[in-house]
């Protein structure tokens, strides 16, 4: 089972049931790194969970990229290269969806497939190829991401427009 404990100002960690006991031996605070909340003591709190030292050099990353939910279901060893593939899309750009960017035109000028699907592996840029749709760009993408990444990949949560269903008249 899953407990929520409220911290600092209202944020709420989610823990398993059998560690809520880490909160009664030592204090916890909470720290913003890179914009999101940690639940730290001398040591974070995912890594305590995890069974990880501080000098290990060894990451322990947040599945779903909630780094208040330390959950052990959650949580995996990982190491710097799988950890940074488990990031969502960063903010900006000219698309809602990672890996995928928008090809600017000259004014006058049309393009069939404005939309270019890349992936970064092993420090290097691979072009996916060139899309009419950002939706296909980001379909694209995952099936690299999945291919490359394997489970560390964050993938694109890509919105289906539904076509209404008219029938046919008799």
């Amino acid at each position: 089972m899953i407990v929520g404990i409220v911290l600092d100002k209202c944020v709420v960690t989610l823990v398993d049931h059998e560690d809520a006991e880490l909160f009664e031996r030592f204090r916890w605070h909470v720290r913003w790194c890179s914009g999101k909340p940690y639940v730290y003591t001398s040591i974070y709190l995912h890594r305590l969970i995890a069974g990880r030292t501080s000098g290990d050099n060894q990451l322990v990353d947040h599945k779903d990229g909630n780094s208040l939910n330390n959950a052990k279901a959650n949580l995996r060893t990982a190491t710097v290269s799988q950890n940074a593939k488990n990031k969502r899309k960063q903010k900006g750009g000219t698309s809602k969806y990672k890996g995928v960017r928008f090809l600017k035109r000259p004014e006058g000028c049309w393009l069939a497939r404005p939309w270019l699907a890349s992936i970064f592996v092993k420090g290097r840029s691979i072009t996916l190829g060139y899309f009419a749709t950002e939706e296909e760009a980001a379909q694209q993408y995952n099936e690299a991401a999945r291919e490359h990444y394997g489970e560390f990949a964050w993938l694109n949560k890509i919105e289906v427009a539904l076509v209404p269903f008219v029938p046919a008249a008799p």
